[in-house]
C-alpha cells in the first residue's frame, strides 16, 4: 500500500441558499505511483435564493457555512472504493471569503494523507457528518455509484451533523451529463505541498438542507368574515386568532449528495408534463442548471409512500402539535430537499373568535353554516321527519323529548367526529351517540344512516388552519418544490377566511366519554380514523395564505402569498 500526502484547499463559498456546485470538467486519469501533495480548493456555495420569483445570492450565518470536519472518498478509474480520508477543523485555514460575486462564501486549505492500493482519479466529500468516517469505509466494497446513491434517514445517528451537512455539489454542463464527483489528475498531484497549495483543484460544496422562513410582512393583515348562521339566523363576524407557524410534509430521508438522475439524458427544457407544457426552467441560468456558478436549481429527492415515515415522508402532526411546535411568527426551519408531488408546506394554525372575542363552533352542511347545536339540533329534527327516531337505554324518545336531552346532556348525546368509513376528507366529521344512546332507522334504514347521511365541515373548537405550498421559481403549476441549498424566504401578508376545519385538533383523542376499545372505526360504535392534518382545501371553496417567498446565498425564492 502506497502512501500519499494529499493538500486540499478548502474554497467553501456560500452561495445562495440554492446549493449549486460547479466544477470544470476534467478528464479522469490515474494518479501517479509515487507519493505526492494534491491541492484542493473547497468552494462552500452561497446559499440560492429561488422561488415563486428567482432571487440572488445570499450569505449564510457562520454556523451555515463552517466546517467542522470532512470525510473524503476516493474512487478508481473503474468506480471502485480507492481510499478514504478525515480532516478536522484545526486542519483547516480560512483564506477567504464571499467572493464570485457572493456564489462563494468561503475558501478553506488543508492537507491530508492518503493510503491506496489502486490510485484514485476522482473523489467526493461529506462535511460536518458525526458518524460516517474515513475509518468506516477503509476496506470495504462501497463503490462510487453506492455511496451517490446512498439515502440518510434524519432521524437516526448516521445521517446527524454537526452544524450544517454538505456535500459534494452535483451539476450539469450540458443538461445531459451529471458532474457529481471531483477529477484527479495526473498533474494535480506535486512533490510538495507548496508546489500543490499552488495549484489546487477546486471541490465545491452543496448544504444537504433548504431553509424556510416566515415572518408577517409589514402590512400584515387578518381579515373577518361573515357568516349567517342556517339555524337561527344569527350573522356572526368571525376573525382567525393565529396560533402559530410551521412547516409539513417533510422528508425524512435525504440523499447524501445532490441526485440529478431523473434529470439527465435530455435537455430539462424539453423535458414535459402529461399535458406538454414546459415543467420548469430557469430565468437566470436559462435551464435548470448554472456551470458558471457551479450550481444545479432542482434534483431528485426520494420517493415515498404518503403518510408513512417508511418511504422518507414524516408522519403527519395534528392541530395541536403543529401549534405547540410552531413559533407565532420568525419561523426558520432547515428541511430536507423534497421534490415529489406531496409538497412540502408552510402551515398556519388559527382559532375562530366572534367580534366579541368567544370562539365559534362552526359547521357547514350542504353549503350553509351552523353552529354546533344548530346542526345537531337540525339532525335531531331531521331524523324524526324521515321516519327514525332515538332511544335512550330502553326508551324511545320523541322529537320533543331528544331536543330536551341534548339541550341538557349536549355531547353526551350526540356529538361530532371524524370516521374514515362515511368522511372522505380529514376536515370533514359525523355525528356519533354517546354510550347508551341508540339509533332507531326509519323502515328499510340502516343503524349507519345517521352517520352517512349528515357528513360536515366541522371547526371543532373552533380549530383551523391555512396552508401555503413552498414554491421554486419557474412557470405557474411546475414551480413547487424544495432543493437543497436553497433558502425560501416566506413573507406572510394577510389571512383571509374560515380556513380548513380540523374536526380533531388532539389527534387520537376520542371525545366520547367510553370510546370503542378498537382503534379502527366500527361502523356499530366508531371512533375517529384520521386525525391528523394532511393538507387540503375543502372541495367546495378555496383557502389562500398571504405570503412572499425568498430562496437566500442560499439562492433566493421570492413568494409572496395570501391564505384564504
Amino acid at each position: 500500500m502506497r502512501t500519499k500526502v494529499l493538500f486540499i484547499s478548502l474554497l467553501a463559498a456560500a452561495a445562495a441558499f440554492v446549493s449549486c456546485q460547479s466544477e470544470k470538467t476534467v478528464t479522469p486519469e490515474p494518479a501517479t505511483e509515487s507519493g505526492g501533495y494534491v491541492g484542493v480548493k473547497f468552494i462552500m456555495g452561497a446559499p440560492t435564493t429561488k422561488a415563486a420569483t428567482e432571487g440572488d445570492y445570499v450569505y449564510g450565518t457562520d454556523d451555515e457555512n463552517k466546517i467542522d470536519n470532512a470525510t473524503f472518498l476516493f474512487f478508481t478509474s473503474t468506480g471502485a472504493f480507492s481510499c478514504a480520508a478525515d480532516v478536522s477543523s484545526g486542519d483547516l485555514t480560512l483564506v477567504t471569503t464571499n467572493k464570485d460575486g457572493n456564489n462563494v462564501a468561503k475558501e478553506y486549505t488543508a492537507t491530508i494523507t492518503l493510503q491506496y492500493e489502486e490510485a484514485p482519479v476522482e473523489f467526493v466529500v461529506l462535511a460536518n457528518q458525526k458518524l460516517y468516517k474515513a475509518a468506516t469505509f477503509k476496506n470495504n466494497s462501497t463503490s462510487k455509484t453506492m455511496a451517490l446513491a446512498a439515502l440518510g434517514d434524519a432521524t437516526s445517528e448516521s445521517f446527524q451533523y454537526n452544524g450544517m451537512g454538505m456535500s459534494t455539489s452535483a451539476y450539469s454542463e450540458d443538461g445531459k451529463t451529471a458532474i457529481n464527483t471531483t477529477a484527479i489528475s495526473a498533474s494535480d498531484i506535486k512533490t510538495s505541498k507548496e508546489a500543490a497549495a499552488a495549484s489546487p483543484v477546486d471541490v465545491y460544496l452543496d448544504r444537504g438542507a433548504a431553509k424556510v422562513t416566515a415572518s408577517k410582512g409589514s402590512s400584515f393583515k387578518v381579515n373577518s368574515t361573515t357568516v349567517d348562521d342556517a339555524g337561527d339566523g344569527t350573522t356572526y363576524t368571525i376573525t382567525p386568532e393565529m396560533q402559530a407557524y410551521n412547516v409539513t410534509r417533510l422528508m425524512v430521508q435525504a440523499y447524501g449528495f445532490k441526485n440529478l438522475a431523473t434529470l439527465l439524458g435530455v435537455d430539462w427544457t424539453t423535458l414535459y408534463n402529461a399535458d406538454k407544457t414546459a415543467l420548469w426552467t430557469s430565468s437566470a441560468a436559462g435551464n435548470w442548471y448554472n456551470a458558471a456558478d457551479h450550481r444545479s436549481f432542482w434534483a431528485k429527492s426520494p420517493d415515498f409512500v404518503t403518510g408513512t415515515s417508511d418511504g422518507g415522508l414524516d408522519s403527519y402532526r395534528t392541530w395541536e402539535e403543529l401549534t405547540a411546535q410552531g413559533v407565532e411568527d420568525n419561523l426558520s426551519e432547515y428541511i430536507n430537499e423534497n421534490t415529489t408531488n406531496t409538497y412540502s408546506c408552510l402551515i398556519a394554525t388559527a382559532i375562530l373568535k366572534d367580534a366579541s372575542g368567544n370562539v365559534v363552533e362552526l359547521t357547514k352542511y350542504h353549503g350553509l353554516y351552523y353552529t354546533l347545536a344548530n346542526f345537531v339540533k337540525l339532525v335531531i329534527t331531521d331524523t324524526y321527519a324521515k321516519g327514525a327516531s332515538f332511544k335512550k337505554g330502553d326508551t324511545a324518545l320523541t322529537e320533543a323529548e331528544a331536543l330536551a336531552e341534548y339541550e341538557s346532556a349536549g355531547e353526551n348525546f350526540i356529538y361530532l367526529n371524524h370516521n374514515g368509513i362515511y368522511c372522505d376528507h380529514r376536515y370533514q366529521a359525523c355525528p356519533y351517540l354517546g354510550d347508551g344512546y341508540t339509533y332507531v332507522p326509519e323502515e328499510g334504514g340502516a343503524e349507519t344512516d345517521l352517520m352517512s347521511g349528515y357528513v360536515a365541515h366541522y371547526w371543532r373548537d373552533g380549530k383551523c388552519y391555512y396552508y401555503a405550498n413552498i414554491e421554486h421559481f419557474g412557470p405557474i403549476g411546475y414551480n413547487i418544490g424544495v432543493v437543497r441549498n436553497h433558502v425560501y424566504a416566506l413573507t406572510v401578508n394577510s389571512v383571509t377566511g374560515l380556513g380548513v376545519p380540523v374536526p380533531n385538533p388532539g389527534g387520537d383523542d376520542d371525545p366520547d366519554p367510553d370510546p370503542d376499545p378498537d382503534d379502527d372505526p366500527d361502523p356499530d360504535d366508531p371512533d375517529p380514523g384520521e386525525p391528523d392534518i394532511d393538507p387540503e382545501d375543502p372541495t367546495d371553496e378555496t383557502y389562500y395564505l398571504g405570503a412572499t417567498i425568498k430562496v437566500l446565498e442560499w439562492k433566493q425564492v421570492n413568494q409572496t402569498v395570501d391564505l384564504k
